[in-house]
């Protein structure tokens, strides 16, 4: 009898603790504008009860790899909304449920499912893709955000302010510096933001969608496509919150000869070929964190003077790219070293990095660069398909490599064949086999490679080098990949 009236009192006082939860979280839902993107049928969301609209959202085909121009492509979905406090997520499936995954993994999502409806709760702002029937080319993607703080008023002359709707026409909109241009949630704009200038501050933000549906008639690489979110000669960019789709064959976010660069909670989905997501490029300091990049091409790319651009003779440094989830979905490196004719790059950091699928190379130095004090901490590779973890072919130094693990996929090779010296794998891992020599890697090592080891346990990273004096030595890029 006592032990009955505990028990039911236990029951009583968790869902008494878990409704007060509910009852105090706080969730913001955007109505999808009428004219805008299509909405999907595959999938009904609820937040606490309150639905939320999920949009269409084009894809790559599988396997892609670099076709700057597709025939064709998939049809995912996507839904975004605010919280904060904790939030109940109900997800019904258009489609027989046999299967489920949310990911990243590492938050240890485990969804009830009851027929065709999914459900977990939240406690923390997070970027998902939840996968049915192990599809990763039909899945919902939701970007669960933190609640927005101090948005600018529309009413303030520094501010291009697009309300709920949809607006532009796919053209290019060009920024002024001391601008801050505000996507409200529930807008959908059409085109492309742009600063091409000296000095000044930039900032793009807020909860909508930046859409490159409506480029020209034939928006493929060299032939009418535009960086989605392009700014060079700044004192700094910043970018907070919004959503970007359909990269016309260009890249989506380039940052270019700025000394000061962030990107927090942006979220981009990629369908054509060289539809990089975050390019890097000479750039003096830079941040990006708790970020969501679904690109055709290479995710996290490190750049300084590419060929192809005006020199700025600015070298890329000092940058920390963390708390972020990564999708290669075609022909592109999840991180990747690249295009650069400055003396150096360096002091560069990856930090808490969840790659959901990786179709080719996974980290890439690409023959001509020259890069030092490179740190990678905590990378986790849920579903391995390329041809080689790493690739390293160009001219790299002291290189830390940390909790590195393949949790998914095939065990795959990995070269070192350039100039490479001082690099330390610690706790690499491959499908829970800890990795602690070369061999038992599959690691090709070439002639002029030095001091490579393969540890596990503690170890201490590297510290980071101060301006060299003189600079490294440098020899001149070979592109291959542009």
């Amino acid at each position: 009898m006592i032990k009955g009236a505990i028990r039911f009192l236990l029951i009583f006082v968790f869902y008494a603790v878990l409704t007060f939860a509910f009852s105090c979280a706080t969730i913001i839902t955007y109505s999808a504008p009428s004219g805008g993107i299509p909405l999907s049928s595959d999938f009904t969301v609820t937040a606490n009860g309150q639905h939320v609209d999920v949009y269409q959202v084009k894809v790559p085909p599988q396997w892609i790899g670099y076709t700057p121009c597709p025939s064709s492509y998939e049809i995912a979905s996507m839904a975004y909304f605010d919280f904060s406090g904790t939030v109940h997520v109900q997800i019904t499936s258009s489609r027989a449920v046999s299967s489920v995954v949310v990911r990243p993994l590492r938050h240890g999502i485990s969804p009830s499912v009851n027929g065709d409806t999914i459900s977990f709760s939240l406690s923390q702002p997070l970027n998902l893709s939840i996968e049915i029937n192990d599809d990763d080319r039909h899945n919902l993607h939701l970007f669960a955000n933190p609640m927005e703080m101090n948005w600018p008023s529309p009413s303030d002359p520094n501010v291009k302010y697009y309300r709920p709707g949809v607006h532009g026409d796919g053209s290019r909109i060009f920024v002024n510096a001391g601008e801050t241009v505000y996507i409200a949630g529930g807008a959908v704009v059409h085109g492309a933001f742009y600063y091409d200038g000296k000095g000044g501050n930039v900032n793009i933000r807020g909860r909508g969608i930046v859409s490159g549906e409506r480029f020209n008639n034939n928006p493929c690489v060299r032939n009418g496509g535009h960086t989605m979110i392009s700014a060079r000669g700044l004192d700094s960019l910043n970018l907070e919150g919004f959503i970007v789709l359909d990269s016309p064959a260009a890249w989506t976010f380039l940052p270019f000869n700025i000394s000061s660069f962030t990107a927090d909670n942006v979220k981009a989905i990629s369908w054509r070929g060289n539809a990089d997501g975050v390019d890097i490029t000479s750039v003096s300091s830079a941040n990006v964190k708790n970020s969501f990049i679904r690109s055709t091409d290479d995710i996290f790319a490190i750049k300084a003077d590419p060929y192809f651009l005006t020199p700025s003779n600015r070298s890329t440094e000092n940058v920390v790219i963390e708390n972020s989830v990564g999708w290669a979905d075609g022909a592109g490196h999840a991180i990747a070293f690249m295009e650069q004719s400055t003396p150096y790059m360096r002091n560069i950091q990856f930090k808490s990095i969840d790659i959901l699928h990786s179709y080719v190379d996974l980290v890439w130095f690409e023959r001509g660069t020259n890069v030092y004090d490179v740190t990678m901490d905590d990378v986790r590779v849920e579903d391995m398909l390329g041809s080689n973890i790493f690739l390293m072919e160009g001219t790299a130094n002291n290189v830390y490599i940390n909790n590195f693990s393949v949790l998914g996929g095939s065990v795959k090779s990995s070269v070192i064949s350039g100039s490479v010296s001082n690099v330390t794998f610690n706790n690499l891992n491959y499908l829970g086999q800890n990795i602690l020599s070369a061999s038992a890697g599959q690691f090709t090592i070439g002639s002029n490679v030095t001091n490579i080891n393969f540890t596990s346990g503690g170890s201490v990273p590297p510290t980071a080098t101060p301006t060299p004096t003189p600079p490294p030595p440098f020899s001149a890029p070979v592109y291959n990949n542009y």
